[in-house]
């Protein structure tokens, strides 16, 4: 009898849809699947703790922490996320990649904050930032990375695909372009120079003279590069199969792109952000 109740429990909490209220934890030895039709709800006010293994096929909703880090237990140090599927980031939403290696091939979209601090990103699909990305690790982009919102690269920023900027990123660490760089935003080079060896296309944005190796281009297709327009063709994020969303995480076809200053952020107000970051891990 306990077991047959064991077994039904287990079955309720990987059903097609599944809350996390308070705090959930996936340790170094186990892996979490979510398959394809299922979604796992992280909701606003609550962390989830990632010292092991997920495999994402479905749909992961975030509108509380999301927190890849050291095992406190047997101090392993490498998580490790694999999605195929979507992730969402709702405007409460956080991912913190402390200690993991989040890697993509499906879609993410951002509305919250996506913290690469220790950890290493490597995108395979489609990552959709339309909020704020804070990278102080490695992050690789293979595929496609659009940036509609703000991007404070402090280190390691590598571009082998296509990264199409219509918002604000801002350099102060190592940023290596060896695919393509679509800028119609504003790109600032703070500390280091961006390092071109692929080609970067400007569309009528700005980018200050910190680009070393490959010049930039001007405009190739002879227009204003508006919101409007498209060249990396659209993505779309179907979304029969998500259940639980609330209206904390708008999904692709129905978010506004927040607007930018045409000027890159102060020095002070940079190193102001990076200094809260670091205040938090501690």
């Amino acid at each position: 009898m306990k077991t047959y109740i064991f077994i039904t429990l287990l079955l309720i909490s990987i059903g097609t849809a599944c809350g996390v209220e308070n705090q959930g934890i996936v340790w170094s030895a186990d892996t979490l699947v979510i398959p394809s039709g299922d979604t796992l709800t992280i909701d606003a006010g609550t962390d989830f703790f990632c010292y092991g293994d997920i495999q994402n096929e479905g749909t992961i909703i975030i509108n509380g922490l999301f927190q890849t880090d050291v095992d406190p237990e047997s101090i392993v140090f490498d998580a490790h996320i694999n999605n195929s599927g979507t992730i969402l980031i709702g405007g409460t939403g956080e991912i913190h990649n402390y200690h993991g290696e989040i890697s993509n091939t499906g879609t993410i979209i951002n509305n919250g904050i996506y913290a690469n601090s220790y950890g290493e990103t490597y995108n395979y699909g489609t990552f959709d930032n339309y909020n704020y990305i804070f990278n102080e690790y490695p992050f690789y982009n293979h595929q496609h990375l659009n940036n509609y919102g703000y991007i404070l690269n402090m280190y390691g920023l590598h571009n082998e695909g296509l990264l199409d900027n219509k918002g604000n990123i801002t350099n102060c660490g190592l940023f290596i372009n060896s695919g393509t760089l679509y800028n119609s935003g504003v790109i600032d080079s703070v500390v280091e120079h961006i390092i071109n060896e692929g080609t970067i296309y400007d569309f009528d944005g700005t980018i200050p003279g910190f680009v070393e190796g490959v010049p930039v281009e001007s405009n190739p297709y002879g227009h204003s590069m508006g919101n409007e327009d498209s060249i990396t063709g659209e993505t779309t994020t179907s979304n029969e199969n998500v259940t639980n969303v609330t209206d904390e995480v708008p999904l692709a076809d129905n978010v506004e792109v927040p607007e930018f200053p045409t000027i890159a952020l102060p020095v002070v107000a940079i190193l102001g952000l990076a200094f809260m970051f670091q205040r938090r891990k501690e």
